[in-house]
């Protein structure tokens, strides 16, 4: 595919799209976006080492309070996800405290293209060795039409976030279970969607009609003295 007939609005909108459901490890995100992965990887061998080291390395590097890092898969393409979602959350945070975002997403694509660079290599060097000196048939492994356009997406996607760190955000409706990590569409957006924003007003609603029936008042009690003062005069 001829990275040139794509639209710009049309590739900026897969890369939000595809940031979101990673980060926010939405069900299905895998399917909807397996083209972005690295595809045939076996479950083991030198991909997983690879990986495994770059996990290691996150202690002292991708250390953030609110983004524990979780166990290490036993398979490549699992391990790979948890990787760039970790680190995703990473930036996020760094966004929302104002911390350099940026910086941090230059590391991550720095690492990423580590993790592809080392890939195409592993499998050229696998696919010759079978075919060199076993003589069989090789094992299917990701063409370079297919790591090239990957390669080009992931591209677009750490473009697009590190130019567009300052719409990140958080929903804040504190029990969000669809979109936690979300992307400003508007300056004074607070929810990652419509269902969330609906949410947050019903319990609002719910709230206030507690409050009327308990009686119960909003009001301060410096608040309520200056509203009898006022009636007296």
């Amino acid at each position: 595919m001829d990275s040139q007939k794509r639209s710009n609005s049309d590739s900026a909108e897969e890369c939000r799209e595809f940031l979101v459901a990673v980060t926010n490890s939405r069900p299905g995100f895998l399917g909807r976006f397996r083209e972005w992965f690295p595809q045939h990887t076996p479950q083991d061998g030198e991909e997983y080492a690879v990986l495994l080291s770059l996990y290691r390395r996150l202690v002292p590097l991708w250390v953030h309070p609110n983004v524990p890092l979780g166990e290490a898969p036993k398979n490549a393409t699992d391990l790979y996800i948890l990787l760039l979602r970790h680190k995703l959350r990473v930036v996020w945070e760094r966004a929302l405290g104002h911390r350099n975002p940026e910086a941090a997403v230059r590391r991550l694509w720095a690492e990423t293209r580590e993790i592809e660079h080392v890939y195409d290599s592993i499998a050229h060097r696998r696919w010759a060795n079978e075919v060199l000196r076993l003589q069989v048939q090789p094992t299917k492994t990701e063409t370079y039409e297919e790591f090239k356009l990957r390669f080009w997406r992931i591209d677009r996607a750490m473009v697009w976030l590190q130019r567009n760190t300052h719409k990140l955000m958080k929903c804040a409706l504190p029990d969000c279970r669809k979109y936690l990590y979300c992307i400003r569409g508007k300056s004074d957006q607070k929810y990652c969607s419509p269902a969330c924003a609906a949410l947050a007003e019903s319990k609002r609603i719910s709230q206030r009609l507690t409050l009327r029936a308990t009686g119960a008042s909003r009001l301060s009690p410096e608040g309520r003295a200056k509203i009898v003062a006022g009636q007296k005069e």
